[in-house]
């Protein structure tokens, strides 16, 4: 989702843990811009804010010190709280992240766009019981538990995307000198064990002239992974419909553990203060027919103008691609992920699976799978049918200065149409307040093409369908400017991104327009392992035969 920028709360307050029988904490007052200039206080300052009971003291989840056991790989998702019927195919988001940061004993390593746990704005439109009533304590419950983390020991480094300065801000000092500024949640962290937590930021614009830091990566003691949809917003873990993958227990020195790890170490490489200022360059897209910006090392530069590769020079090449994936055993069973033909608890089945990356200057010289081209690998990979579910689904670019046609997904989708008999393709695409009407236009012509075969001599037995999925009240979001509806902004809408077919599943983090692709930070998980692709194709079903998917023609029809 591409989501506004968090207000800043201009604050100063005390905070601290006091550890007894049980957690008191101590929440101050904010301070007006005048007040908090007047104060001095800089990036130390610390944030006024909603405290619960700490995740750990309540009781939230329960602690499984039992950290051994099979590799396993499963989905998690989040559903709206509130006037939604579909009930959980898989285990929840916020229950997996949550735990996972209630029992990580050494590390915890995350990739996130922007910070909105606690819901400060929300909360200055809707009251408590509101929030509550939304399902808001998932947030706070995370925040805390990651700070009750921080408090007990455990390292963090935290990638997020840099903040914009405000008249009365102050750059940070030298040592964060990727960040121009912290989101206020992440001060919360610094300010509660500074000594455990290190930050970095990323900039598109820096780099590509546009882009965000859009990846979602989480990784536990290097040996947990969560890798999906989820923004590190309440919103992401109670309003919003949100897919991910979950590997627990791999082993350390496993292939998939560092192939995940040096992807993560590249993301943290390419926010260091050694890289900036960017060093860029720009070429002519003989593909695209327009000037494009790229980092100096980017392979799409002539050789002769090109620098070194900086991740390939540190030794951070993947370990597997589409043409080279990961041998992986996991579990056949994982929970919330069964399968009927399941015969034992705890078998194990063979599975190949890689990492893909975006955007290309983030794959370490190509090695590492580059995002757009995992996705239409599972496309052609399918025999007799491609599910696709995205929010944002379009052949051309949304956010840069100027159109582009980007053909990539339309054209492995129409290939398969019209060559592969009998393929069926179905599209679930969402629709929400912030929907451009342009994205229905292009799904149209998009329907249209893959019908054009139809009518051919040779006739073509493949088939295209394509369903909007609506959420109930994603009209009635409050918008930045307007007054209050009945459910927050950015809210009621279908976030996941995935493609399942009868062979694989690839579970992602970037919508399917040009951006993600080549100015924004993404990743996806790509696997043939059939119990996650049959938990993924469960997934899709049940939204695709529910009453909130509508038929394209007659979501076009409504509106005109």
């Amino acid at each position: 989702m591409r989501a506004r920028r968090l207000g800043r709360g201009d604050g100063a307050a005390l905070f601290g843990l006091l550890w007894a029988a049980s957690c008191l904490f101590l929440v101050a007052l904010r301070f007006s811009p005048h007040e908090r200039a007047a104060s001095g206080v800089q990036a130390s300052r610390k944030s006024a804010v909603f405290e619960p009971k700490s995740a750990m003291e309540d009781g939230f989840f329960p602690l499984n010190e039992d950290s051994e056991g099979q590799a396993t790989v499963s989905l998690v998702e989040s559903l709206p709280v509130g006037d939604f019927a579909l009930a959980l195919a898989v285990p929840q988001t916020f229950e997996a992240l949550t735990r996972h940061v209630q029992t990580a004993k050494t590390s915890i390593d995350l990739s996130a766009m922007y910070w909105n746990l606690l819901g400060a704005d929300d909360r200055k439109v809707y009251s408590e019981a509101e929030m509550k009533q939304f399902g808001a304590e998932r947030g706070r419950k995370l925040l805390f538990a990651l700070r009750d983390a921080a408090t007990r020991g455990v390292k963090f480094r935290i990638l997020t995307a840099k903040q914009s300065i405000g008249e009365q801000e102050q750059i940070l000092s030298d040592e964060r000198a990727s960040c121009s500024k912290l989101p206020e949640e992440v001060q919360m962290l610094v300010d509660a064990a500074k000594e455990n937590i290190q930050v970095r930021c990323w900039s598109g614009p820096e780099w590509y002239g546009s882009g965000i830091l859009h990846q979602k990566i989480w990784i536990f003691d290097s040996r947990h992974v969560y890798v999906g949809s989820a923004n590190m917003d309440w919103k992401s873990l109670a309003q919003v419909m949100e897919v991910g993958v979950v590997m627990e227990n791999l082993p350390t020195k496993s292939t998939v553990m560092q192939d995940i790890q040096r992807l993560f170490e590249t993301w943290w490489m390419f926010a260091s203060p050694e890289l900036l200022p960017a060093k860029t360059g720009s070429y002519f897209s003989e593909k695209f027919q327009r000037e494009l910006q790229v980092p100096a090392w980017s392979l799409y530069l002539p050789e002769d103008k090109r620098s070194e590769d900086p991740f390939m020079k540190a030794g951070l090449q993947s370990l597997g691609n589409i043409s080279h994936q990961l041998e992986t055993p996991f579990s056949s069973r994982s929970e919330g992920n069964e399968t009927e033909d399941d015969s034992e608890v705890g078998a194990s089945t063979s599975a190949q699976m890689f990492v893909a990356a975006a955007p290309l200057e983030a794959t370490a010289g190509h090695s590492r799978a580059f995002d757009e081209d995992a996705l239409v690998y599972t496309i052609r990979s399918a025999n007799s049918f491609v599910s696709l579910s995205v929010m944002d689904f379009a052949p051309f670019s949304m956010y840069t200065p100027g159109p582009l046609h980007w053909p990539a997904l339309t054209d492995a989708l129409l290939a398969g149409v019209y060559s592969k008999p009998g393929l069926r393709v179905r599209l679930l695409i969402s629709q929400w307040q912030h929907t451009s009407p342009q994205l229905l236009e292009a799904l149209a012509t998009l329907k249209k093409q893959a019908e054009l075969c139809q009518h051919m001599h040779a006739r073509c037995s493949g088939r295209l369908e394509i369903k909007i999925f609506r959420v109930p009240g994603w009209q009635n979001t409050t918008s930045s400017a307007g007054s209050k509806a009945a459910w927050p902004s950015y809210t009621r809408v279908n976030h996941a991104k995935y493609i399942v077919t009868d062979t694989r599943a690839n579970v992602g983090t970037s919508n399917m327009e040009w951006g993600y692709f080549y100015t924004t930070a993404g990743a996806s998980v790509n696997t043939n392992h059939e119990p996650t692709r049959k938990a993924l194709e469960n997934v899709f079903e049940r939204n695709w035969n529910s009453s909130y998917a509508k038929a394209l023609e007659e979501v076009i029809a409504s509106e005109s």
